[in-house]
């Protein structure tokens, strides 16, 4: 089995660097700096007579983060001088609004099928949100990966709604726990 020394820590780096968001400026470095790493995992794999799919655990998921890692799309965040270096921007109430429609979707779940128009309202009040937060950021001059942590995640848990398909199985799971929640009501109450 060959081992490929540094490509976990390699990948680990590109994680955290990904997670801070990228300089504009340094997208395109970045982007070679993939295809590298890739070409030389490739490159030692070929010449061991293996592939990267037989690469040890780590170094495989190593392997693959970095393989599928969409590069056309990386998370840019602002420019030096629009904000001060490590400043997060604040925004009031983002939590109390992810919390508030984390509810509302709780509350809109019942073990009945979920009716297209409820999808609709909720993405619709989503979609409210989200853009909010991404106007008071500009307004800011500053991007949704200057927020504050919380603040942050509560926009990242917006956008994932905002994919109707992550929002159908939010619902769809939701719709389940409820079930299990009533039910062990009635099973427990029934005693």
């Amino acid at each position: 089995m060959i081992r490929i020394k540094g490509l976990v820590r390699a990948a680990s780096q590109m994680r955290q660097q990904l997670q801070a968001g990228i300089r504009p400026e340094d997208a395109q470095r970045l982007r070679e700096q993939v295809a590298s790493m890739l070409r030389k995992v490739e490159t030692l794999c070929a010449r061991g007579g293996t592939t990267p799919d037989l690469l040890p655990t780590q170094s495989r998921q190593a392997y693959l983060y970095l393989k599928e890692l969409n590069l056309e799309h990386l998370p840019l965040r602002s420019t030096p001088g629009t904000r001060a270096a490590g400043a997060s921007l604040r925004i009031k109430n983002v939590v109390k609004i992810g919390d508030y429609l984390a509810d509302m979707c709780w509350q809109e779940t019942d073990y009945r099928a979920n009716s297209g128009t409820t999808h609709v309202r909720i993405r619709k009040d989503i979609q409210h949100h989200a853009d909010t937060i991404e106007k008071v950021c500009a307004r800011q001059q500053g991007n949704p990966t200057d927020l504050a942590t919380p603040t942050r995640r509560v926009y990242c848990w917006l956008r994932f709604l905002l994919d109707e398909d992550n929002l159908a199985q939010h619902l769809a799971a939701l719709t389940q726990a409820r079930a299990i929640v009533e039910h062990s009501s009635r099973t427990l109450g029934g005693r």
